[in-house]
């Protein structure tokens, strides 16, 4: 129990991020005293195809009611590339599947925090397929989501090192209740 490990007057969790990699956000948000309530990813351990942990993560919202919920969701078999090559890499539609069920898994917790008056951001490249599966899409419905297309160069997104390039274009889309 992550949060229990926090001093009593840190116990508000400010935000968790689903799918999070190595937790940037995380790491940002801590520098800015920030109360983080952890990061929902397979290199922290946490597997959301297992049913045991997506039950688990979905009790820990439940019970800490984070302030925000960050989710980047793997994109790898959802987007334009793999409409277009996917057909050629092993297992592809096993991992088309494996995106939709984590898909349902970003549903569960943004339903969660429309229900408890708490905010939440999905990323996802534009194009991907995650915005046109029916629990992503059903959230889209509720009045007080909105989408956002945006590049990430504009906000300072570098190329990853050893490229020639400074700034790396990346167009991408944001699902959230967080209107201010």
């Amino acid at each position: 129990d992550y949060v229990a490990l926090l001093p009593q007057s840190a116990r508000q969790v400010d935000f968790v991020e689903l799918f999070g990699g190595v937790g940037g956000v995380v790491k940002v948000r801590i520098t800015r005293g920030r109360c983080p309530g952890g990061n929902f990813d397979l290199v922290t351990g946490w597997d959301l195809l297992n049913p045991i942990h997506a039950k688990a993560f979905a009790n820990d919202v439940n019970k800490y009611k984070p302030k925000v919920i960050v989710m980047a969701p793997p994109c790898t078999y959802l987007t334009e590339f793999a409409r277009i090559w996917g057909h050629k890499w092993v297992d592809f539609e096993k991992k088309v599947n494996d995106a939709k069920k984590l898909a349902k898994v970003c549903a569960l917790a943004a339903h969660l925090q429309l229900d408890g008056g708490r905010h939440f951001i999905i990323e996802n490249p534009c194009g991907s397929l995650l915005f046109l599966y029916e629990p992503i899409l059903s959230l889209c419905s509720a009045t007080s989501v909105f989408s956002t297309t945006f590049e990430q160069c504009a906000y300072g997104l570098m190329a990853p090192g050893g490229l020639d390039i400074e700034y790396m274009q990346k167009r991408t889309t944001m699902i959230s209740n967080m209107h201010d």
